[in-house]
């Protein structure tokens, strides 16, 4: 009567029993009819979609996805079952530990301060070395715009190169502290370079030097000197 046996082909035939409701019996009956030549007539057919339910056992799928539904709406936000966080709450070890402060001296604060001068000067240096457009950092100002109002706008930062040559066309490099040429020693300011292409090389000595504290007491004496000028003027003054 049929090309094969109904309950074998009706469970050969319907592997994605999982996909399909457990009332679309249906489905199931055109899958053998088409297969395997069987009508919905045939209390074979009947068998062996019962035969495939177990096979597969879909019956305790559908029963564990109803207890995961369940499980899911009496979950919370966290992510936790109801009851499930205050166990993770409690093994928890809370303190009152605040963040340590961490000032940095006004020595600290010029080392930074001339470091990243020095840095600009190192890149503005390759910049002229390898003959490129030297593309300056920018900075937040602020600006009086049409309306009269004070508003904060970003600009590119001038940097000015501190090194030059004399008649002998040997490079000379001038540190810059608040604007002002820091005095290395009484009446010094400038360093010999030679070639421009040794300034990089010379700068990253400098920094190093000065990460070690050894223009700590210059830098003292040209804030103390620019705290004198403050003083008296309201302002620097000018190169």
């Amino acid at each position: 009567m049929f090309n094969c046996d109904s309950t074998q082909c009706v469970a050969a035939h319907t592997n994605n029993i999982h996909d399909v409701s457990i009332h679309d019996t249906n489905w199931l009956i055109t899958t053998a009819r088409r297969k395997c030549g069987v009508t919905d007539k045939d209390s074979e057919v009947r068998t062996a979609l019962s035969f495939t339910r177990r096979v597969h056992g879909y019956d305790n799928l559908r029963l564990k996805n109803q207890k995961v539904a369940v499980a899911s709406r009496h979950r919370d936000h966290t992510g936790y079952a109801k009851g499930e966080n205050m166990s993770v709450l409690k093994s928890l070890k809370l303190s009152d530990a605040k963040p340590a402060a961490q000032s940095k001296t006004p020595a600290e604060r010029a080392r930074e301060k001339l470091i990243g001068n020095l840095a600009l000067q190192k890149d503005l240096a390759k910049a002229t070395i390898e003959g490129r457009v030297f593309v300056p950092p920018k900075r937040w100002v602020s600006r009086t715009n049409e309306d009269g109002v004070r508003v904060r706008v970003e600009t590119p930062r001038r940097v000015r190169k501190c090194w030059f040559e004399d008649g002998n066309r040997t490079t000379h490099f001038v540190m810059q502290y608040g604007g002002r040429p820091l005095e290395i020693a009484k009446g010094k300011t400038a360093i010999e370079v030679g070639p421009l292409a040794n300034l990089p090389t010379l700068i990253d000595g400098l920094i190093e030097a000065v990460r070690a504290g050894e223009f700590d007491t210059a830098l003292s004496n040209a804030a103390a000197e620019r705290g004198r000028l403050l003083n008296r003027n309201g302002r620097p003054k000018a190169n």
